[in-house]
């Protein structure tokens, strides 16, 4: 693989990371609206022809409970595991390049030493 090939493999790493990490960081703040909307419906339960008010506690448990909010959880769970894989795969691919620049530096170095 060429320089050229190698900086684009780069880039294009370096673009999917940062998509990923927008994802992650958009779920983590949706997470907290999402758990805003829910306990807000929760404040008030129609029993009958009475209404009650919850404690805030208990709209709290509601709303980490509704399938809607554990649907946001996993799809912050995917989106963390996205982006720590593409995080990985960006600093395994520099590690590549570093260690490429070290063997083309020791073969720069034989040669001297050699004369050629």
């Amino acid at each position: 693989m060429n320089i050229e090939q190698r900086m684009q493999q780069l880039r294009d790493l370096a673009k999917q990371r940062a998509k990923s990490k927008a994802q992650k960081e958009y779920l983590e703040h949706f997470r907290k609206s999402q758990l805003a909307i829910l306990k807000k419906e929760y404040a008030v339960v129609k029993d009958g022809a009475k209404f009650m008010y919850p404690s805030s506690a208990s709209q709290d448990d509601q709303a980490r409970a509704d399938h809607r909010y554990l649907e946001t959880l996993t799809g912050l769970k995917i989106a963390t595991e996205e982006y720590e894989y593409m995080n990985w795969e960006l600093k395994i691919a520099e590690m590549g390049a570093g260690l490429w620049q070290t063997k083309q530096a020791n073969e720069r170095a034989e040669r001297k030493g050699y004369g050629a």
